[in-house]
């Protein structure tokens, strides 16, 4: 995955309308935060703010207001058959407008990624690539789902932060108590809270976010499981192995032959 270009809080006015046609340009991401009318595929959205949609390559679409300014953040990028397999893991469809509980960690990756263009990009150690990646994630932990999540009933500052930090971080050594700290609740508040907005346990969910960063490190890597299990926040290969399977249905290996074509022999 490479950026190609990328703009933060970009105003428009009511008579100014972005509108591609079929092109050969990369993939594109958008983050509304205002009233938009998206037509993109054949298709009209009247798209909100907490509305986010990636892109097919070269995807023509038509963006515009007939109400005000409207406001959004957009990227463009390259993307290969490892990138769209991560796409497809963690329940993002191209083309598919979709709502997140809270834009605004994805908004300031986007704001990151524009900053670190203008400035000399080896004094970091994360890349705009890198933070694309943290997007796709953080999308998904964010993604409102009519199964398994539900609707959010509520929109929780603190909690919002902790599953973007729980999706970004996999490797943190996650417990009740420390997500707990970090959003200033006791355990069980916490737990009643996180399962009324996502329709899940934190503790579960970390071990989905650390689920879906497996499945893109043995898509995109030549790690070892040994060494994804680390990265994964598993002390042990034998546990990463066994919670992997019974999530996904097969073992690391299994899912890196089948998927990716990609043996470890």
């Amino acid at each position: 995955m490479e950026l190609t270009n990328a703009g933060y809080n970009w105003y428009f006015e009511n008579d100014t309308h972005i509108q591609y046609s079929k092109t050969a340009a990369g993939y594109r991401l958008y983050i509304f935060h205002t009233p938009t009318t998206l037509v993109l595929d054949g298709k009209t959205y009247q798209v909100d703010q907490h509305n986010v949609v990636f892109m097919e390559r070269g995807e023509a679409h038509h963006i515009f207001s007939e109400t005000g300014l409207y406001m959004l953040d957009w990227a463009e990028f390259t993307m290969d058959e490892n990138d769209l397999g991560t796409l497809r893991s963690v329940g993002i469809t191209l083309n598919e407008v979709f709502e997140v509980t809270d834009c605004t960690m994805i908004s300031h990756m986007i704001m990151n990624i524009c900053y670190m263009r203008e400035l000399a990009q080896e004094k970091y150690a994360v890349t705009p690539s890198l933070l694309l990646m943290s997007i796709i994630y953080c999308s998904a932990s964010l993604m409102i789902r009519e199964r398994g999540y539900g609707h959010a009933k509520e929109e929780n500052p603190e909690i919002v932060c902790l599953r973007a930090e729980i999706y970004t971080h996999p490797e943190w050594d996650w417990t009740q108590q420390l997500m707990a700290a970090r959003t200033h609740y006791s355990v069980s508040r916490l737990q009643k809270i996180y399962r009324n907005i996502y329709g899940i346990s934190c503790m579960e969910d970390v071990y989905l976010s650390r689920i879906n960063h497996a499945k893109h490190l043995l898509g995109s890597s030549s790690l070892t499981v040994q060494e994804i299990a680390i990265q994964c926040g598993y002390r042990s290969t034998e546990h990463f192995s066994r919670s992997f399977k019974q999530r996904v249905g097969c073992s690391p290996k299994v899912f890196r032959e089948t998927y990716f074509g990609i043996s470890d022999d």
